[in-house]
C-alpha cells in the first residue's frame, strides 16, 4: 500500500485491508470534559486531515453534525441538547394533568 497519499486517492478495495485501529494505540477512560472535547475534536478533524473530506460537516454520519449543527443523525447521540429536548417533550406531555 502506498504511504503518504491522501486516502481519497487510494482505491476502496485497498482501504478494506487497513486496520480500523493502529496496534500502537490502546483504549482508555476519558476523565474530564476538557479531555473529552480534545478527543472529540481529534475525531472530527481526522477525516479532513487525512483527505477523506474537505470539511468535517461534509461527512453526513459524523457526530460533528450533531454537536456543531444540532442535527439528528442516523445514530442517536446523548448530549446536553438532546437531553433538554427529551425533558421538554416529557414535561409537555404532562401539562394539564392533575
Amino acid at each position: 500500500m502506498p504511504t503518504g497519499l491522501p486516502l481519497s486517492t487510494i482505491p476502496a478495495a485497498a482501504l478494506c485491508d487497513l486496520p480500523l485501529l493502529s496496534a500502537q494505540y490502546d483504549d482508555r477512560n476519558i476523565r474530564s470534559w476538557n479531555e473529552f472535547e480534545g478527543k472529540l475534536r481529534y475525531i472530527h478533524r481526522n477525516p479532513v486531515k487525512r483527505g477523506l473530506w474537505e470539511h468535517a460537516e461534509d461527512w453526513r454520519s459524523s457526530s460533528f453534525r450533531h454537536y456543531a449543527m444540532q442535527e439528528k443523525g442516523v445514530v442517536e447521540i446523548e448530549s446536553e441538547w438532546t437531553a433538554g429536548e427529551r425533558e421538554r417533550q416529557s414535561q409537555g406531555g404532562r401539562r394539564g394533568r392533575s
